[in-house]
C-alpha cells in the first residue's frame, strides 16, 4: 500500500508540474524587439561571438545571436532548429531579436 501512495504522489506532483498554459511569443517580447511574418536569412555558429559560444541567426536584415550555456542548451538547441527548418524551407517565422540578441522563434502557419 505504501508503495501505491508514493506513485500516486510522484504522479501528482509530476503532471501538475506540467499543467500550465503556454503563451504567443508576441505575449513574452517586448513590443519593439517583435518582428512578426519575417523569413530566416541566414545562420551561423560560432564561438567567437558577443556571448562567447552562440548561434547567429538573421531575421529581417538583422543578426540575432543565442548563447549557448550548458544549463539551458536543449532549449537553444531547439531554437536553432526552428531557425534552420525555416531557412531551409523558407518558412514564415515570428522573433524576438533586438539589441544583437535572439531570444525567441516561432513557426507560423501561412
Amino acid at each position: 500500500m505504501h508503495k501505491h501512495k508514493n506513485i500516486i504522489l510522484l504522479l501528482t506532483v509530476l503532471f501538475s508540474s506540467q499543467s500550465f498554459a503556454g503563451n504567443q511569443l508576441s505575449q513574452l517580447c517586448k513590443t519593439d524587439f517583435y518582428k512578426n511574418n519575417v523569413k530566416v536569412s541566414g545562420l551561423n555558429v560560432s564561438t567567437r561571438t558577443i556571448v562567447g559560444f552562440g548561434i547567429n541567426v538573421k531575421i529581417d536584415g538583422e543578426w540575432g545571436v543565442m548563447k549557448m550555456k550548458e544549463s539551458r542548451r536543449r532549449s537553444r538547441d531547439i531554437a536553432y532548429d526552428i531557425a534552420k527548418l525555416a531557412y531551409l524551407t523558407n518558412a514564415t517565422v515570428n522573433a524576438c531579436i533586438g539589441n544583437g540578441y535572439l531570444t525567441g522563434i516561432e513557426l507560423i502557419e501561412k
